[in-house]
């Protein structure tokens, strides 16, 4: 350690106790020491100096640095945020931008003074760099936008000039496309658009008509085989200016095209061959114009579509055809439509070779096409005459449509299949005296039609026993049968004895045996029995009978087990009589044989039997047996039952399980009642006619005696 010059010498004495200095301290010491002091003064304030400006020189260095980096950044977010399309729009906002920039930064980076200049300088020099790459950025985004704008104008003029045909309106076209080329190349915008010469231009629009001509709807297979073949035929002058590998794509484009009618168009003509069909049906007088449109889409194909339009024509044209011959048919009879049709076969059979196949494909399709009429009507008659004639068709109107559908009076109905489910929910919806209310009425209002009604309500299956009981004879029926038949378990239990039940079930039985014995036939329709087979239908009437008559015991107790079955046997015994030929029942009933007129019926049975005369012509005798034989064994087994219709009687060998005897065709035997009533009328007429001729034969006989004789007296 050096030791201070006012100390040398002195030693570890130099201050005394007192605190003044030592002895050898003097006054000289201290300039000298002064001199000393001050330089090293100096030396200081230069170091002092030095440190502080380095450090301020970092601080600077720092905040431009950070400065930079941060301006450089907002400038870039700037170019690329600020939307300008022009240079002096972009320098007019990028001023406005640095000013602001320019004060956060030197708000956020106080420098000393010295530095500052420093700072903005390299700020400015960040910013100038930054301008002038945005403007140069502007520059070329406005001159993209305008020639996007140029090229849109481009785009239309060579869409005109493909759609325009007229040569001077297309000169006009051209010359403003060559003004355009012209101007994007005095504008800068030639690097930015596709079509950089009017050439080119020229050359879309060709490639552009070329591709429309392609996809024209009227182009057939054989005018795109045609065009494929120029198009890659290098020597055609037409597509002289494109190259293999352009004349290569619009090959490509026609077999797309060809390829597109071959399975599009194809699949679209089987819907409009379809479509047409239909056409056709609805208004065969306009299917003319519906093929002729046909004929146009199949000729698409070219040779391979005319070619298989030839068969589809005819078989529209035969249709056409069939259609306009047989809509007048909906309503006629079959006899009718098998006239119409032995007429065509006449056509068919005497036309010539070349007209042969379509008048027999004509006969084919009457045929088929009066099958499906038939067919239709048989369903539901009654709905399809209101599909054709609308819902509100009057019920005289439905009859007599019917009528010359030749459907027999006894077969004719008044309501559709949906309406007689509605008829009989309804019914069956009420309480039990309401519902026979309703029934009668229904049938009432019917009037001389309610036989149609009751017959069409019995062969819906809707009804049961009970109900096909009452309408028997609706008008007289008794209440008993419904309420019996819907609530009546509870009263006869209650109110009659097992011994009364079986005793009226045995009654029921013996007087209801004639009316079971004079039924025939596995299915009964349109009588008493409903459908479901002889045994099963007659049993259930039988049931509902003794049942009604268990009602009536159980609601009146003074009445007898004998009169309750006679009341509600009455249904049937007061709507039939039963007549018995050889041991054997058949019925008639009164609303179809007048009493009076049953015993003419009767008689004529009874003589059908014994004429063994007639039979022996009339009947088929089983495999080697003679009529002798045989009607010795039938005997008086030949017995006669009533028919489903209730109109007739079937002739029957009760001996052989009541097997229908059949006449020499095969057919059963079968007479109506109307044609015996008519038969007997005619034959008592036509005797009588002879009685009276025989009385005037023999009267002017006697008058010419007469007259002989006064003659000779005269003499």
């Amino acid at each position: 350690m050096k030791i201070p010059l006012y100390n040398k010498g002195v030693g570890a004495t130099g201050i005394t106790a007192g605190g003044s200095l030592g002895p050898r301290a003097t006054s000289g010491a201290f300039t000298g020491v002064g001199q000393q002091l001050a330089a090293f003064g100096k030396e200081a304030d230069r170091i002092a100096t030095d440190f502080f400006d380095a450090e301020a020189q970092s601080v600077a260095d720092d905040a431009n640095v950070k400065a930079g980096l941060e301006y450089k950044s907002k400038i870039a977010e700037f170019n690329r945020t600020n939307g300008s399309l022009s240079v002096a729009e972009y320098d007019k906002k990028f001023e406005q931008f640095k000013n602001i920039e320019l004060n956060i930064a030197r708000g956020k980076y106080k420098l000393r003074k010295d530095f500052q200049q420093k700072f903005d300088n390299n700020l400015e020099i960040i910013a100038a760099n930054g301008k002038q790459l945005g403007r140069q950025e502007t520059h070329t985004k406005g001159t993209k936008i305008k020639a996007q704008n140029s090229q849109d104008y481009m785009n239309s003029k060579i869409d005109d000039l493909v759609a325009t045909k007229d040569p001077v309106l297309r000169e006009r076209i051209l010359a403003d496309i060559n003004e355009r080329t012209r101007l994007d190349l005095a504008n800068g915008y030639t690097p930015y658009v596709k079509y950089k010469t009017a050439d080119a231009a020229r050359k879309e629009a060709d490639k552009r008509g070329l591709f429309i001509d392609i996809n024209d709807e009227d182009k057939s297979l054989d005018d795109l085989q045609k065009m494929k073949s120029e198009i890659l035929d290098p020597k055609n002058e037409k597509y002289a200016g494109y190259s293999a590998g352009e004349r290569e794509t619009f090959n490509a484009k026609i077999q797309d095209r060809i390829n597109f009618l071959r399975t599009g168009v194809t699949a679209q003509l089987e819907q409009d061959y379809i479509n047409t069909k239909s056409y056709i049906k609805a208004n065969p007088d306009k299917a003319d114009e519906h093929i002729e449109q046909l004929e146009l889409q199949y000729n698409k194909l070219g040779i391979e579509g005319k070619n298989k339009f030839v068969a589809i024509k005819l078989e529209l044209q035969v249709l056409k055809t069939v259609e306009q011959r047989s809509n007048s048919y909906n309503f006629e009879s079959p006899a009718n439509m098998q006239s119409e049709l032995l007429d065509q076969k006449n056509k068919w059979e005497s036309s010539s070779v070349e007209n042969s196949a379509k008048e027999l494909a004509i006969y084919q399709g009457m045929q088929k096409k009066f099958a499906g009429i038939l067919q239709s009507r048989k369903t539901d008659v009654v709905d399809y005459i209101k599909r054709i004639e609308g819902q509100d068709v009057t019920r005289d109107k439905l009859l007599a449509i019917q009528s010359r559908m030749g459907i027999p009076p006894k077969d004719r109905k008044l309501k559709t299949q949906q309406e007689m489910t509605k008829f009989f929910e309804q019914y069956d919806s009420l309480a039990p005296s309401e519902a026979s209310a309703f029934l009668k009425q229904s049938i009432e209002d019917e009037g001389s039609e309610k036989n149609l009604l009751v017959k069409q309500m019995m062969q819906s299956g809707l009804f049961g026993a009970h109900e096909n009981l009452t309408m028997i004879n609706p008008l007289s029926s008794l209440n008993n049968t419904f309420i019996a038949a819907k609530k009546g378990d509870k009263t006869i239990k209650e109110f009659t004895t097992a011994t009364d039940r079986t005793a009226m079930n045995q009654l029921v039985i013996e007087k209801f045996s004639d009316f079971r014995a004079s039924h025939v036939g596995t299915t009964v329709m349109g009588s008493v029995l409903g459908a479901g087979g002889r045994d099963a239908s007659i049993n259930e009437v039988q049931m509902a009978i003794a049942k009604t008559a268990h009602y009536i015991k159980a609601t009146n107790k003074n009445i007898t087990d004998s009169d309750a079955v006679e009341r509600a046997m009455n249904i049937i015994d007061s709507s039939y009589v039963m007549r018995k030929i050889n041991g054997g029942f058949y019925r008639m009933k009164n609303e179809i044989v007048q009493p009076d007129d049953q015993g003419t019926v009767h008689d004529s049975l009874k003589k059908i039997i014994d004429n063994r005369r007639a039979l022996k012509d009339k009947i088929q005798l089983p495999e080697n047996k003679s009529f002798e034989t045989y009607i010795t064994q039938a005997g008086r087994q030949l017995r006669w039952q009533t028919n489903e219709e209730e109109d007739g009687v079937f002739l029957v060998n009760s001996g052989a399980h009541d097997t229908f005897v059949l006449d020499k065709s095969g057919k059963k035997i079968e007479y109506k009642f109307a044609d015996l009533i008519t038969k007997t009328q005619q034959t008592a007429a036509d005797k009588d006619k002879k009685i009276s001729q025989q009385t005037k034969t023999r009267l002017e006989k006697r008058q010419r005696q007469l007259g002989i004789r006064n003659k000779r007296l005269d003499e």
